[in-house]
């Protein structure tokens, strides 16, 4: 564990000092662009062209966020990939039984993600560096593009700088992504690296993908073939793909409503998963609480499971309707706040309208329901 926090770490420091050095570098030439295109000018001018280079600098990042999950569907489909959602920010395109609907989503820790998967599992052997590197290939692609083109635009100030930036913001994207690193998400060159390495991370990256899939044509987990659900033995729960399977198998425990299936299960992948990225721990966290809660319901249980990570990975997710399910359990049933618990319902029901997957709000509406029934059921014993 004390080797995964290292790597972690170091990956973050990594991301920090890059991102540093391309702010540094856009402030330092930014500044000198300035001085050099309008060298007689007055303040407000020069504002004007620092605002202008603000805007397209943010227009640079953006469409490279676009370009680098549009490497991952371009490749992806060019190798034998199926779609299944598309997501920038919080905008996400998914496919369903009726065709491609629009539908609002955010994943802490993500800009942006592109979902496919593949029907022929050939034994592990089927591709997956095209898929998974893709989105840098793609950056790096643009950025060189940006670069020639910007040779014949010279005489362009603003179209100069607009190509120079977006060359610059390629090529971080490429590099951040392409170069193995952990950190909230692991990125795709540390997913690439695991899936090189193990045969086991393989076979948990095809299940993850057909879970996907089948999400998408509305089968709720408790639904899906038990086969994909199996929790590897402890020694492949070193890299956070064969983890992951953990999480979705304390899921569809909860959708199972075997609360004691999701602490035995979640307890298991925390105390022996080192491959479990942060979002994915804090998130078994929180199933764990619900489950405590709607049970045996010890105050020192969930106190000790509701630490400080876990209230910030709450607190960025704030639209996520699992996360708003637990919040609105531990009102009722922890809390006894029956107005704070109709503030999560509201909540709940204003994102679970824009949620892409209906049988994830019906399972979420089910646990509810569950958590209602329990605070009524105590409070008419302790009525008598």
């Amino acid at each position: 564990m004390k080797n995964e926090k290292k790597k972690l770490h170091l990956g973050q420091i990594i991301t920090v000092v890059l991102f540093l050095a391309l702010c540094g570098a856009a402030g330092f030439f930014g500044a000198r662009y300035i001085d050099t295109s309008l060298p007689n000018t007055g303040i407000a001018q020069k504002s004007m062209l620092f605002l202008f280079l603000i805007l397209i600098l943010y227009l640079a990042c953006f469409m490279q966020i676009i370009i680098h999950e549009g490497g991952h569907l371009i490749f992806g489909l060019m190798t034998g990939y199926e779609f299944a959602s598309f997501r920038i920010g919080s905008i996400m395109f998914v496919k369903k039984k009726d065709g491609i609907k629009v539908k609002r989503f955010s994943l802490a820790g993500t800009g942006g993600q592109c979902l496919l998967y593949i029907n022929d599992y050939n034994d592990g052997n089927y591709p997956y560096i095209l898929y998974n590197l893709g989105g840098s290939l793609n950056n790096l692609i643009w950025s060189v593009l940006a670069g020639i083109l910007y040779l014949f635009t010279r005489g362009n100030r603003y179209l100069s700088a607009f190509l120079i930036l977006f060359a610059a913001f390629g090529i971080a994207f490429a590099i951040l992504n392409a170069v193995p690193m952990s950190g909230a998400v692991n990125n795709d060159g540390k997913n690439t690296l695991d899936l090189m390495r193990s045969s086991n991370a393989r076979r948990c990256f095809y299940e993850m993908m057909k879970i996907n899939a089948l999400i998408t044509k509305e089968v709720r987990l408790k639904d899906m073939d038990d086969e994909l659900f199996v929790i590897p033995e402890k020694e492949y729960l070193n890299n956070a793909l064969s983890a992951s399977i953990g999480a979705n198998a304390v899921s569809r425990e909860m959708d199972k409503m075997n609360f004691a299936g999701v602490i035995e299960k979640g307890h298991y992948i925390l105390q022996n998963a080192e491959g479990l990225i942060p979002i994915y721990k804090s998130a078994v966290k929180l199933e764990i609480i619900y489950a405590e809660l709607v049970t045996e319901n010890s105050q020192e249980k969930v106190d000790e499971l509701f630490d400080k990570e876990v209230k910030k990975f709450a607190a960025v997710s704030k639209k996520n309707i699992s996360v708003i399910r637990t919040q609105y359990a531990y009102s009722l049933l922890y809390e006894n706040d029956q107005n704070k618990a109709q503030q999560y319902l509201t909540l709940f029901e204003k994102y679970a309208g824009k949620h892409p997957h209906k049988c994830e709000v019906e399972s979420e509406r089910d646990l509810l329901s569950y958590a209602k029934a329990r605070y009524d059921s105590q409070n008419s014993a302790m009525g008598e």
